[in-house]
């Protein structure tokens, strides 16, 4: 399975069957001698974009204004979900075991 495969594709809470999109992955490095990658988590929702400029995970500080806007953006519209929650995949849509935690609007 490629990437591009999950990106963008409809993941529906079990229990309210709200929809929302996978919008970034979280990838871990492997050990061994060649550079390998295991899919740990997808990120839902609009604050995606908070994640990819590690908004939230990491150390960044940024402008204090860019910092306040991603970071309410990053709690308010994101959720992630385990790769190990995902029961299956089947084209464009994606079903998980658990209820999402963040009830935010996903737009």
């Amino acid at each position: 399975m490629r990437a591009s495969d999950l990106l963008h594709t409809e993941l529906r809470d079990p229990h309210t069957g709200r929809p929302t999109q996978i919008r970034d992955l979280r990838l871990e490095r492997m050990e061994g001698k060649t550079i390998r990658l295991r899919l740990t988590e997808v990120v839902l929702g609009g604050g995606a974009l908070a994640e990819r400029f590690g908004y939230g995970r990491g150390p960044v500080r940024g402008p204090w204004l860019v910092k306040v806007v991603l970071d309410r953006l990053r709690r308010r519209h994101t959720d992630t979900v385990a790769w190990r929650e995902v029961l299956e995949v089947r084209g464009e849509k994606v079903k998980v075991r658990r209820k999402l935690l963040n009830e935010g609007d996903e737009s």
